[in-house]
């Protein structure tokens, strides 16, 4: 997951439980990092069937990223809709159908052609 994040210019923010959290610059670079981890997840799961179906949610939508703690607990944080609103998705989102608003849908029409059928 990190290497995937990585060559399309993306960072992994964290691990929780058996998901986790990657950011990006914007859609050009999200939506192909979507469509290669869900790739080298199904790959992955072929090889070890009893493992869940990988679910992604994405947002493009501007958030704050910030530093907020103390000085014993520190780290970035991200706030805003865009994170309420993937979070929400997520649970809709299966691994065989795309659910994306209208504004998603031009997204993906402008960012990766050959996947907005």
């Amino acid at each position: 997951m990190v290497d995937v994040a990585s060559h399309h210019g993306g960072h992994v923010h964290d691990f929780e439980g058996d998901g986790a959290m990657l950011y990006f610059a914007g859609p050009g670079e999200a939506l192909p990092a979507a469509f290669a981890l869900r790739a080298a997840l199904a790959e992955y799961r072929r090889e070890r069937p009893s493992l869940p179906q990988a679910r992604f949610s994405v947002d493009a939508k501007p958030l704050v990223i910030g530093r907020i703690g103390t000085r014993f607990r520190r780290g970035p944080s991200f706030i805003g809709p865009s994170i309420n609103r993937t979070a929400r998705i997520l649970p809709t989102a299966l691994s065989s159908r795309k659910v994306y608003r209208s504004t998603r849908g031009a997204a993906i029409r402008t960012c990766m052609p050959n996947l907005s059928n």
